[in-house]
């Protein structure tokens, strides 16, 4: 909706001005850009503007992050990064010297993710907000192999809960899913070793700045609590 951090580039960073408030934005839905031009930036993460579709909310905030030591694996990140943060399948476009095996190999061992703050003028009334949060991260690492009965997506799970609250979230808002995953290569990727990766798919109801004002959030916070997340993965 409005650019707040420069890209494309291998370290994008927050622009020198203000965005300009496009014309028919509603105050709260301006006062949450605000705060994410304003929020302070977490070490050790580069962050990106994503698109948010039309179709799903009347207005959005898109946020792409990434660890900054991943990033640097990469010769061309930027253009590695628009693809998967954008979910776009299929490989790199355009011409890259990055085969599409070597883009694979490096996206699963990095730490990246995004994060949507959604804005909608007729929300379901279980939601008590017209915003909410949607996010998703893949954090690389090994679990125990003997977690046969959850302990590590249990762990997950309230490590996302435990940050979520700081912000002052209702956990009671907050849903989403846990996939732990491991890629096999065959052919000439045989001998790649590819660690395992947790992958986060998680939505809640941002909390109100003000009671008298339910529709007021401090979006940064939220957008800087996500990149806690993909900075220090599950501790």
């Amino acid at each position: 909706m409005a650019q707040i951090f420069s890209f494309p580039g291998r370290a994008s960073a927050r622009r020198e001005h203000p965005p300009v408030r496009p014309d028919g934005v509603p105050d709260t839905v301006w006062h949450a850009v605000q705060s994410v031009f304003a929020m302070p930036t977490v070490p050790g993460v580069q962050f990106h503007e994503v698109p948010v579709p039309k179709s799903i909310a009347d207005y959005g905030i898109g946020v792409g992050m990434v660890r900054a030591d991943d990033a640097t694996q990469s010769d061309d990140w930027s253009a590695l990064w628009h693809v998967y943060s954008c979910a776009h399948p299929g490989g790199i476009q355009g011409g890259n010297a990055i085969g599409s095996g070597d883009m694979h190999k490096i996206v699963g061992e990095a730490a990246w993710g995004w994060i949507m703050l959604l804005y909608y003028a007729d929300p379901p009334q279980e939601w008590e907000s017209r915003w909410r949060c949607v996010a998703f991260c893949r954090i690389p690492g090994q679990p125990d192999t003997h977690d046969d009965d959850g302990h590590y997506t249990a762990a997950c799970w309230h490590a996302v809960n435990s940050g979520l609250h700081k912000t002052g979230v209702d956990t009671d808002t907050i849903s989403g899913t846990i996939t732990v995953s491991h890629d096999t290569f065959f052919g000439r990727q045989a001998n790649d070793n590819m660690p395992a990766r947790c992958e986060l798919r998680v939505s809640w109801t941002p909390p109100a700045r003000d009671l008298d004002t339910p529709d007021s959030i401090d979006a940064g916070m939220q957008v800087a609590q996500w990149a806690e997340l993909v900075a220090h993965g599950i501790g």
